[in-house]
Parts: structure tokens; C-alpha cells; sequence
């Protein structure tokens, strides 16, 4: 079979882009922290995330939620962490625990939280829309808007695990993406926001009353955007943020040596190649 010198050129080309490409991802991911954790068992305080401000939450009950106890937020009730640890903009988690008061064809939106930058101008919300019937996260930034929903997966009266992840870096992960009971659910691409400053829970905004009225539990950032499958086991996790961190780095690890793997055997094929 012909090749052309042109084809062989492109080939290399490429081959020489995924490498960098993989090259730049492996020295930019740094090591998986969790930036923030709230349980909200009992307490709006954050276990996690030293010199975070909190507001709000004073008339907040406490129910049973998926581990221990979770924070029922009502028509008033919102809670506010400023002060945040630095969340990169081009790569993060979030995830936490819902279990919804109001059915699917709810005709209003419910929010669940939101990250503003400290002009407000930045957003990132995760909340229920009427649109979708079911959970959506959304990026304001620059006067445009990009979404992700997952219709018709919010399930009334029981715990739902919702994640979100956002990546600019890897192209394995890149896109924000949704994810419902530890499977994805959506995606789109997005605008990185400018670096938030405000966390706030149970409501849009404090003058809003466009409230959860959810019962909200574990609350948790992370400092990467992990994968599907690590999505995955954050869903099927019963452990503590110091197990979970543990079990999810080792995972994390164990990806990574794969990838190394795979980019020595690539350099090696795109050797003989040449």
C-alpha cells in the first residue's frame, strides 16, 4: 500500500500533538485535594476549608440525610461560605446529596448552589429547571451562558448524588459535565469563570427567593476534575472525606501510571516510525 509523504507528515504532526498535548495535562493536574467539605450534619461549618467565612443557616432543621444528618432548606434558607480556598477555574468537582420535596414537573427552578466570582459577573450554578425537569448546571461568563441538563432525572423523596466536573486541560475529561447517581448525565462545552470567591447554598441569591427546598448533604470541592469511573466510586463511597481522598488518589494514581504507559508506548511506535 501507497502512503504519501503528505499522509506520513500529517501522522507525525498528530503524533507529535498528542504527546504534547498528554505532555502539558501531566505536568498542569496537580495532586487530588479536597478543598472543601460541609457535612451539614448538624452544623452549616465547613469540616474542611480553613479561614472560610460562613453567613446564614440560623434557621436551618436537621433531618436523617445519606450519612447522618442532612439540612432542610426551605422557602428562606440559604447559606453562604466566603472566603473559598483557590478553585481553579479550568479544572474541578463538585458533588453533593439531594433528596427533592416537589416532583419532576415542578414549575419552578430549585437552587442548589452556586459559585460567584467577587464581581458576581462569573457564575457556576447546579439547580432544577422547569426546562429540563430535571438537574442543570449552568456557566455565566461574559454576558453568554452554557449548560448542561439531565432531563427527567430528579427523583422526588430520596437522596440523589449529583456531580459536576470541569476541564479545560484534559481532553480525555475536557467539557463541564453532569453526572446524576455516579452516571453521566450531560454535557457542553463551556467558558472558564473567572475564580470564585462566594459558595452559596439552598438559594440564587440572597434577595431570591428561588429556593431548594431539598434536603442538602455533603458538600464537597475538589481541586481536579476526575474521571467517569471516579465519579463512579465518589457515588458508591460510604467512607469519610480522609477515606474517600485516599481511596480516590489511589484510583487517580493508578489511571495515571496507565496513561504513562500508553504515551512511552506511543513514543516508542512514533520512534520506529520515523
Amino acid at each position: 500500500m501507497h502512503v504519501s509523504c503528505h499522509a506520513l507528515a500529517g501522522l507525525a504532526a498528530l503524533s507529535c500533538l498528542l504527546l504534547a498535548t498528554a505532555d502539558a495535562v501531566a505536568q498542569q493536574r496537580p495532586e487530588l485535594q479536597m478543598l472543601l467539605y460541609a457535612s451539614l450534619d448538624g452544623t452549616v461549618q465547613p469540616e474542611i476549608g480553613a479561614g472560610v467565612e460562613v453567613t446564614g443557616g440560623e434557621g436551618l432543621e436537621y433531618v436523617e440525610g445519606h450519612a447522618g444528618q442532612a439540612a432542610r432548606f426551605g422557602e428562606a434558607d440559604f447559606v453562604e461560605y466566603r472566603n473559598l480556598p483557590a478553585i481553579d477555574p479550568q479544572s474541578g468537582t463538585i458533588e453533593l446529596w439531594v433528596t427533592p420535596h416537589f416532583l419532576n414537573r415542578d414549575l419552578a427552578d430549585h437552587y442548589y448552589l452556586r459559585f460567584e466570582s467577587e464581581d458576581g459577573r462569573s457564575w457556576l450554578d447546579l439547580n432544577f429547571s422547569t426546562a429540563a425537569c430535571g438537574p442543570r448546571v449552568e456557566i455565566g461568563v461574559g454576558g453568554e451562558t452554557f449548560q448542561a441538563r439531565a432531563d427527567f432525572r430528579s427523583y422526588e423523596e430520596r437522596p440523589n448524588h449529583l456531580a459536576v466536573t470541569w476541564d479545560t486541560i484534559d481532553p480525555d475529561i475536557a467539557r463541564l459535565r453532569l453526572y446524576v447517581d455516579g452516571v453521566i448525565a450531560a454535557y457542553a462545552d463551556f467558558e472558564p469563570i473567572a475564580p470564585p470567591t462566594l459558595l452559596r447554598i439552598g438559594r440564587k441569591s440572597a434577595e431570591e427567593a428561588t429556593n431548594a427546598n431539598a434536603d442538602l448533604d455533603e458538600v464537597y470541592v475538589y481541586n481536579r476534575a476526575l474521571t467517569e469511573m471516579q465519579v463512579w466510586a465518589l457515588h458508591e463511597s460510604a467512607e469519610g472525606p480522609e477515606g474517600r481522598v485516599v481511596t480516590i488518589r489511589q484510583m487517580v494514581a493508578q489511571d495515571d501510571a496507565v496513561r504513562t504507559e500508553r504515551l512511552r508506548i506511543l513514543r516508542e511506535q512514533r520512534r520506529v516510525a520515523m
